[in-house]
């Protein structure tokens, strides 16, 4: 698990065959499936070195599921072999506020927005205030567009 605004996930590992041996010069396809979705994008390849290793950096992006398939030979139909990884996205949230004290009657601003992937329909932004001991509601806004502002 991650959040969004980390960098990108480094993927390592190596190739090798039932026998135990390592398999060099493989090329692995490195797909990836978000989560919520039925369909699999290719995202890139990576060859291995003559010792199997291999080495993929993936792009940030959302919660998913990030395959590493082979193939023995290229026109094969079907993987060799399937390995995967399942990584969780935390949204990013950033707040701003514009000034640290006020009288009782005074007035703050907050700004903010949230990164990360966003649906079409917007997110609803939730915030909580911890006033003398107690946690409560403070504001709801939503659904929040992509890129708009809280």
């Amino acid at each position: 698990m991650r959040s969004f605004a980390g960098s990108a996930l480094t993927i390592t590992g190596q190739l090798i065959s039932s026998a135990g041996a390592p398999i060099g010069g493989a090329t692995l396809d490195v797909r990836e499936q978000v989560q919520g979705s039925s369909s699999i994008k290719v995202l890139g390849h990576v060859t291995s070195t003559s010792n199997g290793a291999f080495t993929v950096r993936v792009p940030a992006g959302p919660s998913r599921h990030v395959l590493l398939d082979y193939r023995a030979f290229s026109g094969d139909a079907s993987y060799t072999a399937q390995a995967g990884v399942q990584e969780s996205v935390a949204a990013c949230v950033r707040l701003t506020i514009n000034r640290r004290r006020t009288s009782r009657t005074g007035r703050i601003v907050l700004s903010g927005n949230v990164q990360g992937p966003i649906p079409a329909q917007g997110v609803v932004v939730e915030m909580l205030v911890h006033y003398r001991g107690h946690w409560s509601r403070s504001a709801t806004r939503g659904p929040t567009a992509p890129d708009a502002s809280a």
